[in-house]
């Protein structure tokens, strides 16, 4: 039996006292808390049934050494299951009202310990007990800061994942007493505690609308303010409070709540003055990484139209895209100042227009440059977006496509150059800058990005779409069409860097289809022959999530909502049936924008160079190489008529030029009614809102008169007992003085007893009453005073009321003004429309009739190449299944291989495995004999000492003879002194009848003969002896 079982059952028979042998439970638990496990019944029974506090916290404290033993955790585990399956918590909870720090501060370790292994069903228990919250937050008023921080540590732990502790905490007066303790603490200089206690507090409004709104009502948030004063030396606890703050009112701007709760949060913010604050802590030196972070991200999401400027001006913005585009820093931080950047520049257009005209005076080298943060942040994001880094790229190159908004811009970026230099390093021309950026698709690291930018660059703006598309003149190298349908040709990968390639190119192609009638006809067919490589990236990136996380920097939320709006129309091309016609040099999409294109054959020798500088393998798409044909067998022909193809280019190019006018004016129109649908949307909220505020406001006003004339009564109620009170009281003194002051009678005994039982009566009842009203003038007090309290509340609230009602009736009539001048716009815009719709009819059908003219002869000649165009598609099909069947060939093969070596490799793992019990056999033999060696010596020294134990009984049985002897002898002696007294006292008798003296000589003289006589026996001796005796006897009594 072990030690703890020998301690539970002296305890439960009586033998050991009951506080001694918990004591010795607990010194056992710290040793070891595996063995101590088995008393856990025997603790949760004395637990439920005991009174005595030493008792119950030496309980507590073998249940903490228990739960908090990390290195069993078994034992900790299995104790608090055993807690949570019986009755304990409640009964833990019902403790709570013990002030006793030897109990207090055990439970709340328990409780604490018990809620880290086991939180919900602690959450569960707290939340049906009806006294726990109340009396853990009486704890955090406790004077001893032990107490107060585990209390805080253990509300920490029951407010994770859970949504109705909060509330109870919140509706307890918890924010008042945390708010409490970091006055205590000395907010920001404190310690520990405010950390934990700025935890607790993120805890509790995380993503909570119920508790946020009620910290907003109560004005805890102006309390707060003190949390972001900045120091003058930064250390790791400081900017840990100071990152813990910005985290914290960072949850109420949280993307997860509803918009119209985070629009009223921003705006209490802004009354409290909360975004000074945190631009000093941002600007403050020796500001750490950490709180640099948490403040950008914050600044990001309250970034609002009247905040914006200010950020703007105040330098944080461009601080926050140096951070950007600073390849040393960590990734957090550099995404942190990507957001604050980015939400800066969409919401302010004139930084958008500086930061463009930034970027044209770094191109053209002006000396008087100017100094504004906008310019200055356009040319690093020029430098950047030129620069070998792949993040710095993918950062410059989204923040830029945020300003590419107005379709003004993206024309007047087109025509933006940059001085190119030569191998020799001289700069002989210059190249613009669109160009350049298309040359850069053929670079894999900065592809994804420039892919992106040109996306959001080429999305309403068929120049620059068409200008994407065709081989330039000064950079032949940049052959887009070739390498994006190179891109979407390649087989299907996992890769998200692939995966998100292919889906740019698939919208920057299908923005071709929509935004260019001419190239229509001949890219749906090789779109419709790629297929699934066409439409499934745009599928996958519309399914997956914003990718810019742990350092991937792929697709942008931006992006996935273009792609959203455009996957429909991709599902729409894959199913139109279009009679394939191939690219005439007439139509290829370097002769659409410009009007000066090179002869055909330099056109022709170019391309060969593109083809052969792109990729050394044939093209994967079959209509580039019909085109090519086309033009060597119809070239005569083409030349004949190249001054008519002249005409209908400048023709086709001016109708091209109208339906884009059209179409944007279209897409204007369509923003502008969406935008009116939004305002109308908005304008019917706060209609609603206005209409709830009204309600709620005479419903407030009603409840104040209610509470008025309730005050009024109660006042008067009180008055009245005041005054019964009083009545009360001088009857008593009456009474008291009438006592006192009555004279004595003679008065029979018993009718004295009666009387003064009567009156003690009577002084009971006053005084009862006397009580009773007191007790109800206090109650009547305490009421008065809460109703005080509510209309102060109550007051407070219609007054926030009423100013956000002026606020909203001011938004109100600014979007009926927004509104009216919107549809004037629309108005306008309309009636251009249909100026241009009347102007360019008649010019329309003319050139029609012309077009079509030419297309009949166009599709005379292209007729004999579409049979080579379909036997040269047979042959590709005949390939494709050629392909195939070696793929599947390979992967039989590779399938048998794989089967083979894993043959292998369970051969190799069998020949191991019996090495291995080869081994343990020869080790399990060792051990089998060194083993009989020792049984064998055991049996030797089993024998040997049986011998001894042999030798042993034979001595022992020759001691018993020889006692056996030695008491026979005693015996015999004991007879002959017996003998030899009776002889003695015969002598002594017959002297004394004889009145015989001996003397000495005649003594000794007997004494020498008996001597003599004596020496013959032993008998003799013993006679002697008394002899001798009785003259010395004698001789003494003479």
């Amino acid at each position: 039996m072990t030690d703890v079982a020998v301690i539970l059952q002296s305890l439960e028979a009586g033998s050991l006292p009951m506080a001694s042998g918990l004591s010795a439970l607990l010194m056992k638990s710290r040793d070891d808390p595996v063995e101590v496990f088995a008393s856990v019944p025997f603790l949760i029974q004395q637990l439920s049934s005991e009174n005595d506090l030493n008792k119950i916290s030496i309980i507590l404290n073998i249940f903490c050494e228990l739960l908090g033993a990390s290195e069993r955790e078994s034992a900790g585990d299995a104790t608090a299951e055993a807690i949570t399956k019986s009755n304990v918590l409640a009964s833990f909870f019902n403790l709570l009202p013990e002030s006793e720090f030897s109990v207090r501060f055990p439970l709340l370790r328990t409780l604490l310990y018990t809620c880290q292994r086991l939180p919900k069903d602690v959450q569960l228990a707290a939340v049906s007990s009806g006294i726990a919250i109340g009396q853990l937050t009486g704890i955090l008023q406790d004077s001893r800061e032990i107490l107060r921080n585990e209390a805080v540590l253990l509300f920490s732990e029951l407010c994770e994942d859970n949504q109705d502790l909060p509330v109870l905490f919140a509706f307890e007066s918890g924010f008042e007493l945390l708010i409490h303790i970091f006055e205590s603490e000395s907010w920001a200089e404190g310690g520990v505690v405010v950390q934990d206690c700025l935890k607790l507090m993120w805890l509790i409004l995380n993503e909570n609308t119920n508790t946020q709104s009620f910290f907003k009502e109560m004005g805890f948030m102006h309390k707060l303010l003190p949390l972001f004063a900045s120091p003058e030396r930064w250390g790791k606890r400081r900017s840990a409070i100071a990152s813990a703050s910005v985290q914290l009112f960072s949850v109420f701007v949280s993307p997860c709540l509803p918009a119209n709760h985070v629009i009223a949060m921003v705006q209490t913010m802004d009354q409290i003055g909360l975004l000074p604050h945190i631009l000093n802590l941002v600007k403050s030196p020796g500001c750490p990484d950490d709180v640099v972070e948490s403040c950008l991200i914050h600044l990001s999401r309250v970034c609002s139209q009247s905040s914006t400027q200010s950020i703007i001006d105040s330098g944080v913005c461009f601080a926050a895209l140096t951070l950007t585009l600073n390849s040393e820093r960590r990734f957090p931080l550099r995404y942190a100042g990507w957001e604050l950047t980015r939400a800066c520049i969409q919401r302010s257009v004139a930084t958008q227009r500086e930061l463009v005209f930034g970027i044209s005076q770094a191109t053209a080298g002006d000396a008087s440059q100017s100094k504004t943060f906008g310019s200055l942040m356009g040319r690093h994001i020029l430098v950047a977006l030129m620069g070998g880094d792949a993040s710095c790229c993918w950062f410059s190159a989204t923040i830029l496509a945020r300003c590419l908004a107005d379709p003004s811009v993206k024309e007047w970026l087109l025509t933006v150059k940059l001085p190119y230099q030569d191998s020799d390093g001289a700069v002989k021309r210059s190249v613009t800058l669109f160009t350049i950026l298309t040359s850069r698709i053929l670079q894999k690291p900065a592809r994804l990005a420039i892919l992106l930018l040109l996306a959001s660059w080429s999305h309403g703006s068929p120049g620059a779409i068409a200008a994407l598309l065709s081989n330039s003149p000064e950079a032949p190298e940049s052959n887009s069409l070739h390498v994006l349908l190179n891109i979407l040709s390649q087989p299907n990968t996992d890769d998200l860097l692939d995966i998100s390639e292919r889906c740019v190119s698939s919208y920057l192609v299908l923005l071709a289809v929509l935004q260019l009638p001419a190239v229509r006809g001949q890219l749906i067919p090789v779109l419709q022959q790629l297929g699934g490589r066409f439409v499934d990236p745009l599928r996958i990136a519309n399914k997956k999530s914003s990718i810019y996380q742990s350092g991937d920097l792929l697709l942008e939320e931006d992006f996935r909502k273009l792609v959203r709006d455009a996957l429909p129309a991709a599902e729409e091309i894959m199913k139109v049936q279009v009679k394939p016609k191939l690219l005439s040099p007439s139509q290829t999409p370097a002769s659409q924008p410009k009007a000066n294109t090179p002869e055909p054959r330099e056109e022709k020798e170019e391309e060969e160079m593109e083809s052969e500088h792109s990729s050394p393998s044939p093209s994967p798409i079959p209509m580039m190489d019909t085109s090519i044909t086309k033009e060597s067998d119809a070239g005569s022909s083409i030349i004949e008529k190249e001054e008519l193809e002249q005409q209908i280019l400048d023709m086709s190019n001016e109708l091209i030029c109208l339906r884009e006018r059209i179409i944007d004016i279209e897409s204007d129109l369509e923003g502008k009614s969406q935008e009116n649908k939004k305002y109308a949307n908005e304008i019917e909220l706060l209609r609603q809102n206005l209409e709830n505020k009204s309600t709620e406001n005479i419903e407030t006003s009603e409840q104040i008169k209610e509470l008025e004339n309730h005050l009024e009564e109660r006042s008067s109620d009180n008055i009245k007992y005041s005054r019964k009170i009083e009545e009360l009281e001088k009857e008593l003194e009456k009474t008291k003085a009438s006592l006192h002051n009555s004279p004595v009678a003679p008065v029979v005994a018993g009718d004295e007893s009666t009387k003064i039982k009567e009156l003690e009566t009577e002084l009971k009842s006053v005084t009862l009453k006397a009580n009773h009203l007191k007790m109800a003038k206090t109650n009547l007090e305490k009421s008065i005073q809460s109703y005080h309290d509510k209309i102060n509340m109550l007051e407070a609230r219609n007054i926030e009321v009423q100013t956000h009602l002026s606020g909203l009736e001011g938004h109100y009539n600014k979007l009926k003004t927004q509104l009216i001048e919107k549809t004037t716009e629309c108005e306008k815009a309309e009636e251009e429309v249909r100026v241009l719709m009347s102007t360019t009819s008649s010019d329309n059908i003319e050139s029609a009739t012309k077009i079509h003219e030419l297309e009949v002869e166009r599709d005379l000649l292209l007729s004999e190449n579409t049979e080579k165009f379909d036997q040269n598609r047979c042959l590709q099909d005949r390939i494709h299944k050629l392909e195939t069947l070696l793929k599947q060939q390979n992967e039989f093969i590779d399938k048998h291989e794989q089967e083979a070596q894993n043959n292998r490799d369970i051969q190799e793992k069998m020949t191991l495995l019996e090495d291995a019990l080869q081994d343990m056999e020869v080790r399990h033999k060792r051990e089998i004999n060194y083993k009989d060696d020792a049984l064998s010596e055991l049996e030797r020294q089993i024998e040997r000492k049986e011998k001894k134990a042999k030798e042993n009984q034979e001595m022992i049985k020759d001691l018993k003879e020889t006692l056996s002897e030695t008491k026979e002898t005693i015996h015999e002696h004991v007879a002959v002194i017996g003998t030899q007294r009776a002889e003695i006292d015969s002598l002594r008798n017959l002297l004394d009848q004889n009145e015989i003296e001996v003397t000495d000589k005649s003594a000794f003289c007997l004494a020498t003969v008996l001597k003599e006589f004596g020496g013959k026996s032993s008998k003799a001796q013993l006679h002697t002896s008394s002899w001798i005796q009785i003259f010395e006897d004698t001789k003494t009594s003479n």
